[in-house]
């Protein structure tokens, strides 16, 4: 496939790295990332229609149409992370017919473990923060790439209603990091389809999922959705976050629990709340996650003109539960 990015010079505008690593070393890294994050993220069609204006202008991308610049500074930016972010732990090994050896030599050590796992958040972060700008962009410029807006690459995003992290730290701070939305997608899932689909009825989800992925949704609907159902929607995956272990409490807000792709990870001077600490949270982000589905559902309520499909249900207000005891703790949802 045609590359995005092609030289050390470009990948240094984003991250400083010492240039004797080389391109050559980074190159498997930089087409699995964008394979992997970018053409999955643009689909096929916009990734190559940008890859050839980017060829077609001597691989500069001063040179590109003035509309493509701002995203592909975005896009070189997030591959750079993302590649350092793979290409990390094979660079301080040599493999050789002897296997595998630490890179050492006497003028250099490698890293204390506690500095790698700082520097990988930290690239994961940036690059994936980057992936976030780049459909910004897009969305704000849908009619400079239609080949996006009509792909199933831009369907993908719309698959749930708090569609960005920008979105869903508009309602609970994650520092705007996508790595920590995109952990808990799987848990909006559940609550649009568990909570929000039979208190608001099957037939009028269903058209408002449909009216928001094609970008159709009038007023009253679009009012619905961001001071009701985003908000109510972002405090419920916190909270059944929280449950599951997919976020950490910081004294900073929320964010992804790493542990999984690398331990003893260190985020700012992390702070984990007592587990009394966290019930009495948690409580409070279903209180106020059922309060604003419901004050949504009294708003559908009192504008039935406006939403057709909507059929009552004999639903309880809070149909989001977190069953507690002293032993256990967490017990279920």
């Amino acid at each position: 496939m045609k590359s995005l990015i092609t030289t050390i010079e470009e990948m240094q505008m984003y991250l400083s790295f010492n240039k004797s690593i080389g391109f050559g070393k980074l190159k498997p890294h930089v087409e699995r990332t964008q394979r992997e994050k970018m053409q999955s993220l643009l689909g096929k069609d916009l990734y190559d229609e940008l890859a050839s204006a980017y060829e077609s202008a001597n691989n500069k991308v001063d040179g590109m149409p003035e509309h493509m610049q701002e995203l592909m500074q975005n896009i070189q930016d997030a591959i750079t992370n993302i590649v350092f972010l793979s290409f990390l732990a094979q660079g301080q090994l040599v493999l050789g017919d002897s296997g595998f050896r630490l890179a050492v030599n006497e003028n250099e050590k490698t890293a204390f473990q506690w500095q790698i796992e700082d520097f990988k958040y930290q690239l994961g972060l940036d690059g994936f923060n980057a992936l976030d700008r780049v459909l910004s962009y897009l969305e704000k410029n849908k009619d400079s790439f239609p080949n996006w807006s009509i792909s199933e690459a831009y369907f993908e995003q719309k698959k749930y209603l708090v569609d960005t992290a920008v979105k869903f730290n508009d309602h609970y701070y994650i520092n705007d990091s996508r790595m920590t939305y995109l952990s808990v997608r799987y848990i909006m899932n559940r609550i649009e389809q568990h909570v929000v689909k039979p208190l608001y009825g099957t037939k009028l989800f269903n058209k408002i999922k449909e009216k928001f992925k094609i970008g159709t949704m009038s007023s009253a609907e679009k009012y619905l959705l961001t001071n009701h159902l985003e908000p109510g929607i972002t405090l419920l995956t916190v909270a059944k976050g929280v449950i599951e272990r997919s976020l950490n409490l910081l004294d900073a807000g929320v964010s992804v629990n790493l542990y999984s792709y690398y331990a003893n990870l260190k985020i700012y001077d992390k702070k984990l709340r007592s587990l009394d600490d966290k019930s009495d949270m948690v409580q409070q982000l279903q209180d106020d996650g059922n309060a604003f589905l419901q004050a949504g559902k009294d708003y559908v309520e009192q504008h039935k003109d406006e939403f057709p499909e909507y059929e009552e249900s004999d639903l309880p207000i809070s149909i989001f539960q977190i069953i507690n005891n002293e032993d256990r703790k967490f017990f279920g949802v």
